[in-house]
């Protein structure tokens, strides 16, 4: 339903120019990769496989139960950080993301941890800021 969705609104706009893909064709085109990947899940869901042994449905289960704790975790901190990103700024909200992301929901050491963490936020914050010149909320770090 998305795809679709995105479909109708792509084609809302320009898709190609005489110059080559317009505002549309990246949105169309990411649409119609989500429907064909929805619909290679789909029909592997649907297609008969081997019957599962009960060694593999309890592992699915426990799987299954990781599975949905790491999505909603996922969810409520990437709706955390869209909240707190203008008040906070980009860096104090991304170690809000990324450190519990990697310890609790990936259970990362603390060394892995804050070694990729501090490295990502600092890489994405150069990247973003001085090369490619996005400005990028400062927050509480206004002063600085």
């Amino acid at each position: 339903m998305l795809g679709l969705f995105l479909v109708f609104q792509s084609l809302r706009l320009s898709v190609w120019s005489q110059f080559g893909p317009d505002e549309g064709f990246f949105p169309l085109a990411i649409a119609v990769v989500i429907i064909v990947l929805s619909v290679i899940i789909l029909v592997k869901s649907i297609h008969p496989a081997r019957a599962p042994r009960k060694m593999e449905i309890e592992e699915t289960q426990r799987l299954k139960g990781e599975t949905i704790f790491k999505v909603s975790s996922y969810a409520v901190l990437m709706l955390g950080y869209g909240l707190l990103m203008e008040k906070l700024g980009f860096l104090i909200a991304s170690a809000l993301l990324l450190f519990p992301m990697a310890k609790i929901v990936e259970r990362q050491s603390w060394r892995t941890t804050l070694l990729l963490g501090g490295i990502s936020i600092v890489a994405s914050y150069v990247l973003f800021a001085y090369l490619l010149g996005v400005p990028l909320p400062r927050g509480l770090m206004r002063a600085w």
